[in-house]
């Protein structure tokens, strides 16, 4: 135990009385939120913990530890103990601190680079860079990817620690720690402290036996600790039967036997002894704090009176609120007394209060001092607005009750807020504040309308704008800079004639010095790019998409280059240029994943790459993305891109034979777009939903109108995403071509034709459908040249599924067009179209065919690989068959691997033709 011997000792340090290097709007710098990036100093008048440090560091520890318990345990301390040890024995450590900002993904994700940081940058290894950085993905990346990744550049020891994890819950950053400890790296561990139990899926971690949970019961002094305890403290009136009386009373609980040392100070030990079998817990924690109190001077509880309010002690908001010049000196004091004062650095710059002292304190000045608590509250408000610290500010100007300062602040604040895509935390403290206060603040009403749209909270969207209909908001105003919020949240309410008409009018508007106006001005481009692509005008969509990434670099959002890529993203595949749209789409995804996936950002980007990829029938990747995204993907703001997100996965369900889950998913839709007040949508759905329950893959060829579809308001020259992935147009083609008004069928081709003939993506479509005009007229020939030319087109633009869903009316036109080009032998187009028939046959590719027929024995696979293969009968996504066999995703994936090799297949959907063949016997 002699290396664990010298945490001990107390930490020098070389304090300093002003404030730390930061910058002025402090929610950017190392200071973010309260306190959570700041690496915490070793504490004097501390044990050394040898059990606790014993138990993590045994020869066959676990990689995660879990200290779980309430407050006053001693879980922070414990932790500081294990990374000191830790870093005495060589392993870089990185420390987090949470608190409720962590709730926002952005501010999560800056903090988790932070965080990275402490590891890397001291030694110059492994480039962190911005958050939109890094290499292109070669494939789709997992939540929790980016920071394995980062970690794993380095082999050598890391160990992470995160306190206060009980902070967290948000479910997508819930998710992201579940995933990330999953596939926590060999050489790096994780210790994690928390008052409840975190939800880390502890059951999965403990059958894996991969995680140590350490309880109250577990982090309670022993009768030797509290001995050794009062006698480090220099107190030797204490006997043996004292030390088990207080260890008995306080049931080992370190807060309450640190608290009964303290109040020693002016009573013996058999006095102080004779009341504390009287108390609960809390109670006797309210009674020792007391006694502790009792003995300070004056001029001690002055100050801690006066600055017991904040959550983080810095010398000169101490002075601010004590008018003394002397606080760094009265801080030091208290910390080298125990008088649970803890420094939150190494610099001994910023302090706090253990929350025990901290609530007692602060009960009792708003009790006894109501006018004082606010007075102060409003003090320290107005320190730590000047000083930048704009959280801090918010904070104490909400708890003086002064809603006119929280306003002014939050103004200030929230240009930065929104702009960086902070929309959780601007809706948290939007709702600290009367609605009053913010409809008072132009400026800020606007901002908060854009947070809420993002969020997509139309409810309180409506109430703060005072009208459900966008065109109420600004209609006596003139001013150009109104009509981008407009035009967006018309959008979002799927008024697209009122989007259009309003982002039209500032399309010419330049760059402006304010970043937030470039913020907006970089939606409006977005919404503009989108505009010309509906119209099918791609020239004028590319214009308007580059003046977006100028917006989005002038404003710095880089949450707002999502959307443009998502543009981007929709134009490449029309183009027919698939691969590069797949890789923009990935990319943009991966990029947003280092944020934490803001559903507002995210989940746009998820919806275009699931249609691209159901669009080149990668129907693997589609579930991998679904089963991470499905929440996140039914909460798109935006209409067209949540159908064709909905409309391409429930399709890629049904092709996998999983018409329940494809079933429900568009049931859950339709709600949400009746809800939403989206009857367009909500159609599209409703009409894919009902087709589906005819058995067929593709609504197409359903029952349809005799006529051309509602079209809700939209222009008839306008083909949005949303129509494109369901085509009703298209669809009344081809009812009118059963229905043989061949005529109709032709003049809608024609019309369509000349409005998007830049569109490959519409021009194929159309391509297929004029061969099956041609067809039912009886022009064989030339329906068989056209079926040619459009599958040509199909092939070279990767649309497989394109014709994949055209299904069985194009059964003979494949079956002829192999026929007759059987002589040029084995070639790209050939193959292109024997797979596509194979998958309108009821198989998979043709090479999955063959392997079908040879009917492997199960007893070539592995007892494991066997157990996967049942669950692939089951039709079980990767996450799925993870929880029901107890290993990780990246593990199903490794035997997956292995078993499509011995099938000699290349995909899932290729396994699922497959396995019914296996021998079982």
């Amino acid at each position: 135990m002699n290396k664990l011997s010298r945490l001990a000792a107390p930490a020098s340090h070389d304090p300093s009385s002003g404030l730390p290097n930061e910058p002025s709007g402090g929610t950017s710098g190392p200071y973010t939120g309260r306190y959570t990036s700041l690496v915490p100093a070793m504490m004097s008048q501390r044990i050394l913990r040898e059990d606790i440090l014993s138990r993590v560091f045994d020869a066959a520890f676990e990689p995660i530890v879990v200290l779980q318990a309430p407050a006053g345990h001693g879980k922070s301390t414990a932790l500081q103990q294990i990374r000191s040890e830790s870093t005495s024995r060589g392993i870089r450590c990185g420390w987090l601190s949470l608190d409720e900002s962590d709730n926002d993904s952005t501010r999560h994700a800056t903090h988790l680079q932070k965080l990275l940081a402490q590891i890397f940058d001291a030694r110059g290894q492994v480039a962190l860079g911005h958050l939109e950085a890094g290499a292109a993905a070669s494939r789709h990346q997992e939540r929790s990817d980016w920071f394995v990744e980062k970690l794993d550049g380095d082999k050598s020891p890391i160990t992470l620690f995160v306190d206060e994890f009980e902070v967290l819950s948000n479910r997508a950053i819930l998710s992201f720690w579940r995933d990330f400890l999953l596939k926590l790296p060999a050489h790096v561990r994780v210790f994690i402290a928390s008052r409840t139990l975190p939800d880390i899926g502890i059951p999965r971690l403990t059958v894996a036996n991969r995680v140590l949970v350490l309880h109250a019961a577990d982090l309670s002094f022993s009768l030797d600790e509290v001995q050794r305890f009062f006698s480090s403290a220099g107190i030797l009136s204490m006997q043996d039967g004292d030390l088990e009386a207080v260890h008995r009373c306080t049931e080992g609980w370190p807060a309450a036997i640190q608290l009964f040392r303290l109040g020693l100070s002016r009573r013996l030990p058999s006095d102080a002894l004779r009341r504390i079998d009287q108390y609960r817990p809390r109670e006797l924690a309210d009674y020792l704090t007391e006694c502790v109190l009792e003995g300070l001077s004056p001029d001690t509880m002055r100050f801690l009176e006066r600055t017991c309010i904040l959550n983080r002690l810095g010398a000169q908001v101490c002075n601010a609120l004590t008018g003394r010049s002397d606080s760094m000196q009265q801080l030091l004091r208290l910390e080298k007394l125990g008088l649970f004062v803890s420094p939150l650095d190494d610099h001994h710059v910023w302090f706090r209060y253990h929350t025990l002292l901290a609530t007692h304190l602060r009960e009792q000045l708003l009790n006894q001092h109501h006018a004082k608590f606010r007075s102060l509250h409003r003090q320290a408000s107005d320190w730590f607005y000047q000083n930048g610290l704009f959280e801090d500010a918010m904070h104490h100007a909400v708890a003086a009750s002064d809603y006119s300062l929280a306003a002014d602040i939050f103004e200030t604040w929230s240009e930065r807020l929104v702009s960086d895509g902070e929309m959780t935390i601007a809706e948290r403290w939007l709702d600290c504040i009367p609605q009053a206060e913010v409809i008072r603040r132009p400026l800020l009403k606007r901002r908060m309308a854009w947070a809420l749209m993002f969020l997509n909270q139309r409810n309180k969207l409506f109430s703060l704008m005072g009208s459900d209909d966008p065109s109420d908001w600004y209609a006596d105003s003139d001013s150009l800079q109104d009509l981008p919020v407009v035009a967006i949240a018309a959008v979002c309410t799927d008024d697209m004639a009122k989007a259009f008409s309003s982002v039209e009018k500032v399309s010419s508007l330049s760059g402006a010095s304010d970043r937030f106006n470039n913020f907006e001005l970089a939606a409006a481009a977005n919404l503009d790019a989108y505009r010309q692509l509906v119209i099918g005008d791609f020239k004028q969509s590319e214009v308007r998409i580059t003046a977006a990434r100028t917006f989005n670099k002038l404003a710095n959002a880089s949450f707002t280059s999502g959307y443009t890529d998502c543009v981007k993203g929709v134009t490449l595949l029309m183009h027919g240029q698939t691969q590069a749209a797949l890789d923009l789409l990935r990319n943009s995804l991966a990029s947003q994943r280092r944020a934490l996936d803001m559903p507002f950002a995210t989940a746009p980007l998820a919806a275009c790459y699931i249609w691209a990829l159901y669009v080149t029938d990668d129907l693997d990747t589609v579930q991998l993305v679904l089963s991470e995204y499905r929440e996140m993907l039914l909460k798109c703001a935006i209409p067209d891109f949540f159908a064709v997100g909905v409309l391409s996965a429930a399709r890629c369900l049904r092709a996998l034979h999983r018409d329940a889950e494809a079933h429900t998913l568009l049931s859950e839709a339709e709600v949400l777009c009746v809800q939403g007040r989206w009857p367009r949508i909500a159609s599209l759905i409703r009409r894919e939903r009902l087709f589906g329950a005819t058995g067929s893959a593709a609504p197409k060829h359903g029952v349809l109108s005799d006529g051309p579809q509602h079209r809700f308001g939209i222009a008839d020259h306008w083909m949005p995403c949303g129509e494109l992935a369901m085509d009703p147009q298209l669809g009344y083609i081809r009812q009118a071509i059963r229905t043989k008004r061949f005529e109709e069928a032709a003049a809608e081709i024609a019309r369509l034709h000349e409005l998007h003939s830049e569109s490959m993506f519409i021009s194929t479509q159309l391509g297929f459908g004029k061969a099956l005009l041609l067809e039912a007229r009886g022009l064989a020939m030339p329906a068989a040249r056209q079926f040619s030319t459009a599958l040509k087109m199909a092939h070279e633009c990767g649309y497989m599924r394109m014709v994949i869903d055209e299904g069985k009316s194009i059964r003979h036109l494949l079956e002829g067009f192999l026929a007759s080009t059987q002589a040029i032998g084995d070639t790209a187009i050939r193959r292109f179209a024997t797979d596509a028939l194979a998958r309108i046959q009821g198989g998979g590719p043709s090479a999955g065919l063959a392997v079908s027929n040879v009917a492997p024995d199960l007893a070539a696979f592995s007892e494991r690989e066997r157990e996967i293969i049942e669950c692939l009968r089951q039709r079980m996504s990767n996450r799925e068959i993870a929880d029901a066999t107890s290993i990780s995703e990246n593990t199903v994936k490794f035997h997956l691997k292995k078993i499509f090799g011995k099938l000699g297949i290349n995909r899932r959907s290729e396994a699922f033709a497959v396995i019914s063949g296996i021998r079982s016997d």
